[in-house]
């Protein structure tokens, strides 16, 4: 049986623009760098730290893939890029996405 061609190996990671979740609506209120965030369609309520916060926020104005969202944190937070603060970051677009605020799509040019 054959499956096609895959551009990606199993070790290579798959790039993916992430975006605020669409069709939802959210309703937000933001308290000393904190978020609480209302989603409509599911009735969930999230309080989103700063760092989070920064991320649902940026996502809201225009979908984006790991290395600008990383740039953006950097850039604001006066951080500096590095491995530890990429796999940070990763770590919390998964986050935001298990919680229905945030989905991703696959993208060759991210």
């Amino acid at each position: 049986m054959e499956l096609g061609n895959n551009t990606h190996t199993s070790q290579e990671p798959v790039p993916h623009r992430w975006q605020q979740l669409n069709g939802v609506d959210f309703l937000q209120r933001r308290w000393e760098g904190e978020l609480v965030v209302y989603n409509t369609g599911s009735g969930d309520t999230h309080l989103l730290e700063t760092l989070s916060a920064e991320i649902f926020i940026h996502l809201q104005e225009q979908p984006a893939g790991l290395p600008q969202i990383v740039e953006h944190i950097a850039d604001t937070f006066l951080y500096e890029v590095d491995e530890e603060l990429k796999t940070h970051i990763s770590d919390m677009l998964v986050q935001l996405q298990k919680l229905r605020l945030i989905e991703s799509e696959t993208c060759a040019t991210c």
